[in-house]
């Protein structure tokens, strides 16, 4: 995956700050997209897709 999370310019580990960790649970758990079982894709809602992708990216 690409993409970096930053916060004020620096380069901040999403599973050190809990609340981008916070942030990113509800992004995974609050939506009804889905990751293909061929791990090529996301199905659903193309908003929801992206909340789903940038929870993945910071790991959860």
């Amino acid at each position: 995956t690409e993409g970096r999370f930053l916060e004020d310019g620096r380069e901040v580990d999403p599973a050190s700050e809990e609340w981008l960790k916070a942030l990113l649970e509800a992004c995974a758990f609050t939506n009804r997209a889905t990751i293909a079982q061929d791990g090529e894709g996301v199905l659903g809602d193309p908003t929801d897709a992206a909340l789903l992708i940038v929870a993945r990216k910071g790991g959860v």
